[in-house]
């Protein structure tokens, strides 16, 4: 079944917490899951071809320009302190059984604001995975009844 993109959520949250936040300043959220890319030549064959590298997981958006905004906040505070946020992205809510998406841990590679002449204020963010942190996973929520929040659940890689 097709979703909008409206119907996506982005929820981030310190390492050290609980509690997720929602993002609800996102504006078109970007996730290109893939690889690098290898080139392999030989003289065997006129192509150029490939072989995959290691996995890639960049996120990036557009963020409405809002300092008094709990997301906002934690990522512009966690770039400049580069600290590491937990980041999850669901095609649904958390608060829908079934959501699915991604979580990982990240870094805020980019904070850049955004003052066009003609037009609201926006911050370009991009987050990258960190460093020294567990590999992202798939996860599906459960137990959600579209009133309370329902748990989140690995299911890819399989724990």
């Amino acid at each position: 079944m097709a979703k909008a993109g409206l119907k996506g959520k982005c929820y981030v949250r310190k390492t050290s917490s609980a509690e997720w936040n929602l993002l609800d300043l996102v504006q078109d959220l970007t996730v290109e899951i893939g690889a690098t890319e290898i080139s392999i030549k030989n003289k065997g064959s006129a192509y150029d071809k490939y072989i995959k590298g290691l996995r890639t997981l960049p996120v990036d958006f557009p963020l409405t320009y809002d300092p008094s905004n709990d997301g906002f906040k934690m990522l512009r505070d966690a770039e400049y302190k580069d600290e590491v946020l937990e980041f999850m992205s669901l095609d649904g809510s958390l608060k829908e059984t079934g959501a699915f998406g991604f979580q990982g841990q990240f870094l805020v590679t980019k904070f850049k604001k955004n003052e066009p002449v003609d037009g609201e204020m926006t911050a370009d963010v991009s987050l990258r995975l960190a460093a020294g942190h567990p590999d992202p996973v798939f996860v599906e929520v459960k137990g959600g009844d579209g009133i309370t929040e329902g748990t989140v659940e690995q299911v890819w890689p399989k724990p």
